[in-house]
């Protein structure tokens, strides 16, 4: 078939043959003379799904309004789960309109989901798509769950997960650094001691909190304890729900006036009751060293991340580091 094309001196030739089973190669001539040649690649089934990739397989767990990258989550916080991927092959992904993908949710117990993930047109002819997937019912029990995705019966990528019990959540918090809130009227800045009399307007605690369980997302609430001068009257107290993951998180809820930290000691943080730490105001007591060459004890100090952070700055600078 002959078509010239719109207000041009150039005519278009098509050509109908059947489908090659192989490579092949067309060629184009006028009498004797080659005019030109078209490479005809074919690839077959196997070789498709073979060359398919799924990269950046993610688990992300839906809690509350908030979906988050995960390995690890509380059964009974999570309202969803989602699988999700780049997936990629050398060619368009248009044979997968015949193929299909799917992606399988099995918990502990041999129970499978199986979701086929449907392709856009706009995706079967791009050579990579984002593709998700989540099943419509989530079995919420503690328990291993093993997330795989299959094209043609090959599996790309398979993703493992665990949901646990809040109370191992809660065991797996640790303390892992402390900071200063200090707001003197102009700006608002974290520090690692507490700002002198007349310094700030306004102070409050922030705690670093993560867990040790890999990949985790969960919420947590935690209490913040303002403990009086002699150490058995709370102060104040402040109430925290936060997103808590395997890396540090900051809980930090509130300032009170400056004037009233005279009567405060130090921050306590707690989680279900059981205390994380705490934040004294206090600076870390000085030893002073007597004419025979040994130190009076100092005053009861509890060790803190802040102090210990303090002393490893203070050695890397005695060190030389």
């Amino acid at each position: 078939m002959i078509r010239r094309e719109d207000n041009a001196e150039h005519c278009r030739l098509f050509f109908r043959v059947a489908p090659p089973v192989i490579t092949s190669t067309a060629e184009l001539t006028w009498g004797s003379r080659l005019v030109g040649r078209l490479e005809l690649p074919v690839l077959s089934r196997q070789s498709f799904v073979d060359s398919l990739q799924l990269q950046m397989p993610a688990l992300h767990a839906r809690l509350g309004m908030e979906a988050v990258v995960c390995q690890t989550f509380i059964a009974a916080q999570c309202q969803g789960l989602y699988a999700g991927g780049l997936l990629t092959a050398p060619t368009s992904l248009a044979p997968l309109a015949e193929f299909g993908v799917t992606a399988e949710f099995r918990d502990e117990n041999g129970a499978v989901t199986r979701v086929t993930v449907p392709l856009t047109a706009s995706q079967l002819v791009a050579r990579q798509a984002l593709i998700s997937a989540a099943p419509r019912k989530l079995a919420r029990h503690a328990g291993r769950w093993l997330i795989t995705w299959r094209v043609a019966g090959r599996e790309l990528a398979t993703i493992r997960a665990r949901a646990i019990r809040p109370a191992i959540c809660r065991r797996s918090l640790r303390l892992v650094g402390t900071r200063f809130t200090v707001d003197d009227g102009k700006e608002i800045t974290l520090r690692r001691q507490a700002p002198a009399p007349g310094e700030a307007l306004r102070v409050g605690p922030c705690f670093l909190v993560a867990s040790t369980e890999p990949g985790l997302a969960a919420k947590c609430e935690f209490e913040v304890i303002a403990i009086g001068t002699d150490l058995r009257e709370s102060v104040n107290c402040w109430k925290h729900v936060t997103l808590v993951t395997d890396g540090p998180t900051a809980i930090a809820p509130g300032t009170i006036p400056a004037p009233e930290l005279a009567g405060v000691q130090a921050f306590e943080l707690r989680v279900a009751g059981r205390p994380l730490g705490q934040l004294p105001l206090h600076p870390v007591p000085i030893a002073t060293f007597t004419s025979e060459g040994g130190y009076l004890p100092p005053a009861d100090f509890p060790w803190t991340p802040a102090a210990e952070e303090e002393l490893n700055d203070r050695l890397g600078k005695l060190m030389g580091d």
